[in-house]
């Protein structure tokens, strides 16, 4: 069976109220406090674990330990094929105490990483030749994996071996394309930044409106998405439009400056 949390802003008021600051506590800073939102603890944690480990040990050994601990959350991908072993079954003991290896420990350092090898090699053959090629290839390899994968379910499927190497492929080539370049991504940048702090409420919301329709669990899961979807889109797109509109409107015209200097 999948594995899957609780959105953590629900399942806390089901905890006894004394618990209540453990329960804040630890969705701030390991599981987040709903859906995606982990990513906010898990990278901060990551962050810190990483600078750590480059300033006592180098770059070397801790691209070595952050690949480690990424082979740990490769265990739940790839529980169907590892039935019976140990390391399932050290996996299984971690997991009821700490629910998910979805965190910043053994989740973002690697990604992390990869970040600051990318700067460091920037200008390195690895990177700069057939970047594009290499980065097919990549996606190419991830996909097949992704066939592997699927064929069983599974207790979860968050982690994936390739994906580090996809993900810096993909950020070394939009670095170095010339037509990303002549756009302005601005805009995107902050409409990514509204949805991800929307969709929690769309999704909750969807869910709440629909759970009294006579659809069936999968049925029910797109209709929540395609609906959580194009609220968080149109929720984004209205709040950049206020706040472009106010920066307009504390922008003062040529003849209110000309005004202040004259009456200076």
């Amino acid at each position: 069976m999948e594995f899957r949390l609780p959105p953590l802003c629900l399942a806390l008021f089901l905890l006894p109220v004394y618990l209540f600051p453990a329960g804040i506590l630890i969705a701030l800073v390991y599981l987040g406090m709903c859906y995606q939102l982990w990513y906010i603890p898990a990278f901060l944690l990551g962050l810190f674990l990483v600078n750590q480990l480059v300033k006592r040990l180098g770059m070397v050994w801790t691209g070595v330990i952050t690949f480690l601990l990424y082979c740990w959350g490769l265990i739940e991908t790839y529980s169907a094929y590892l039935d019976t072993t140990s390391l399932l079954k050290g996996y299984q003991l971690y997991s009821n105490l700490f629910f998910t290896a979805r965190n910043g420990l053994f989740y973002t350092p690697i990604f992390i990483y990869m970040g600051y090898y990318l700067y460091d090699h920037f200008h390195a053959q690895t990177f700069r030749i057939h970047r594009w090629q290499k980065l097919a290839l990549a996606f190419g390899l991830l996909c097949l994996e992704g066939i592997i994968i699927f064929q069983h379910e599974g207790i979860d499927k968050n982690f994936f071996f390739l994906l580090p190497f996809v993900t810096v492929y993909l950020v070394n080539a939009c670095l170095r394309s010339s037509f990303l370049k002549s756009y302005d991504l601005q805009y995107l940048k902050q409409m990514s930044i509204a949805l991800y702090f929307s969709h929690p409420i769309f999704i909750e919301w969807a869910r709440y409106g629909f759970s009294s329709l006579p659809l069936s669990y999968p049925d029910r899961g797109k209709l929540i998405f395609v609906t959580a979807l194009f609220g968080s889109h149109l929720f984004g797109v209205a709040m950049l439009w206020v706040r472009e509109r106010r920066e307009k409107q504390k922008i003062p015209s040529n003849g209110e400056e000309l005004d202040k200097i004259t009456n200076q």
